[in-house]
């Protein structure tokens, strides 16, 4: 049962986004908002987000912290800090843990990412996202 365990390798065994989503929670960067360090190149294998920092209170829905600045969500404009996140690419996240919402919202570089959104106090709108590293913050 033990040596199963320490055998068993995400990349024999899950999908790729599975894969890279268990590296970032590895690597202390959940949500794939860090992207890659100065004078590093990136692979077109890997994954990356649009950006947004979001949490989930017991009982709530993924609220957005804090747009990225520099990110993809950021230069897009359209996300504020507040906004609810309902949708990534036209699958609920409301009962999703925040690893699974992740999941969805990380994918190839250059690739779009439809969110559908609620802005308190507000109705709800559509935005599209193409996902691009986001540069980390200065020193």
């Amino acid at each position: 049962e033990g040596r199963a365990a320490a055998e068993w390798r995400p990349e024999a065994h899950a999908s790729p986004v599975v894969v890279e989503t268990l590296r970032a929670l590895q690597s202390g960067d959940p949500m794939g908002l860090l992207g890659a360090a100065p004078g590093y190149e990136q692979s077109s294998h890997e994954l990356c987000g649009v950006g947004l920092l979001v949490h989930r209170e017991e009982g709530r829905l993924c609220t957005v912290d804090s747009v990225v600045p520099r990110g993809a969500a950021a230069a897009d404009g359209t996300v504020a800090d507040g906004d609810e996140l309902l949708e990534v690419d036209g699958i609920s996240v409301i009962t999703m843990d925040l690893g699974a919402v992740a999941a969805l919202m990380r994918g190839v570089p250059g690739s779009p990412v439809t969110l559908r959104m609620r802005r308190p106090h507000a109705n709800e709108y559509y935005v599209t996202i193409v996902r691009w590293p986001t540069p980390p913050p200065p020193l």
